[in-house]
């Protein structure tokens, strides 16, 4: 059979693999290798994840809260940052889910404060990978402009080289929205993108 790049699960019997497709390519995908700052995946879809960021400059994963994604983009991104000094830029929509208004704008105080309730899912996962002393690192990296917060709203004029960029809750984007970020991003950058269909 003729088969489209992707991830597809081989079965026979009670035994199964996961394989990655590219072109006339197979490539038998082995989770003990993927693990990013002590993340390993849990399940088929978080292995295809993580073998997509470790691959590819562009990562989509698409699920419902709670499926991990955030977790395992901030300790790709957090691994990089260790073994490659990348820098990690954190990106999320602000607009209101009708596209009719910023959300941010009537909330006092400049664009991070601003930011503080949208970036705690960041926060929580960056807590979990990172244990108790993880708000000093992530302080310290913020004072070396090493760890950027960003609204997606507020990116034209600024180019990403270097780092991994996170979005997240793309359904709330707009395709120019998500293009001008993906223009702005150098081959020595990945960026992932997630949301929820």
């Amino acid at each position: 059979h003729n088969l489209d790049s992707g991830f597809y699960a081989l079965k026979a019997g009670n035994q199964s693999a996961l394989i990655h497709c590219k072109g006339d390519y197979l490539e038998l995908i082995e989770s003990k290798g993927l693990v990013f700052h002590n993340i390993k995946p849990r399940d088929s879809k978080q292995t295809c994840m993580m073998f997509s960021m470790a691959n590819y400059p562009l990562t989509v994963a698409m699920g419902a809260a709670g499926t991990g994604k955030t977790t395992l983009a901030c300790a790709f991104a957090l691994h990089s940052h260790f073994k490659k000094d990348n820098n990690i830029v954190l990106l999320k929509p602000t607009s209101f889910t009708t596209k009719m208004s910023n959300a941010i704008a009537p909330i006092p105080g400049d664009h991070r404060e601003k930011m503080a309730g949208y970036i705690d899912s960041y926060l929580f996962a960056m807590n979990n990978i990172l244990g108790e002393n993880f708000e000093h690192y992530l302080f310290q990296l913020e004072e070396e402009k090493k760890l950027v917060y960003q609204p997606l709203e507020l990116v034209r004029g600024m180019n990403f080289e270097k780092s991994t960029i996170i979005i997240d809750e793309a359904q709330n984007t707009t395709p120019h929205e998500l293009l001008t970020v993906i223009s702005r991003v150098a081959e020595s950058s990945k960026i992932i993108v997630m949301g929820d269909l």
